[in-house]
């Protein structure tokens, strides 16, 4: 069974930018883990902006999932990108972003 990891920044600026939307997301996304099927373990991490990857802003909100960084993404795309993801661990144990 793989692993997802996504953090997402909590930083000033991806918080305006609507990061804890995207937090919320996930955490119902873990609720919903066996209605969905998706068996990978769901590693979220809040984290603080350390990385300065939304550049003062111009590119937050900023996720990262198993590495992977998305930048000035929002809710819809972090779940699609999620999804994908948990299919492809589910199918081949592999949990990479790539």
């Amino acid at each position: 069974m793989g692993k997802l990891v996504v953090e997402v920044c909590a930083g000033t600026y991806c918080t305006m930018m609507g990061s804890m939307d995207i937090v919320t997301a996930i955490e119902s996304l873990k609720d919903l883990k066996e209605s969905t099927g998706i068996t990978c373990d769901l590693d979220l991490r809040v984290t603080p902006c350390t990385e300065n990857n939304c550049q003062k802003g111009a590119l937050a909100p900023v996720v990262k999932i198993n590495g992977e960084l998305l930048l000035q993404t929002d809710t819809e795309t972090v779940m699609s990108r999620l999804l994908e993801i948990a299919q492809r661990c589910e199918q081949t144990g592999e949990s990479t972003g790539a």
